[in-house]
């Protein structure tokens, strides 16, 4: 499990692009965060799944 950096780039359904990519990949999120285009957030990768555990502010 390694932590990532991306925005989110549409919220139905989530899509976020990694830094350093230019491809919007899809994501599922916590119950506790709710996505809005262009949040910058923290990404874990789970096997082939991306999680966004929340907003970095």
């Amino acid at each position: 499990m390694s932590l990532l950096w991306a925005t989110v780039t549409a919220t139905s359904p989530l899509t976020v692009t990694l830094d350093g990519s230019a491809t919007a990949v899809p994501a599922v999120v916590l119950s506790s965060y709710t996505a809005t285009l262009s949040d910058r957030v923290a990404v874990v990768r789970l096997g082939s799944s991306l999680l966004v555990l929340g907003k970095v502010v």
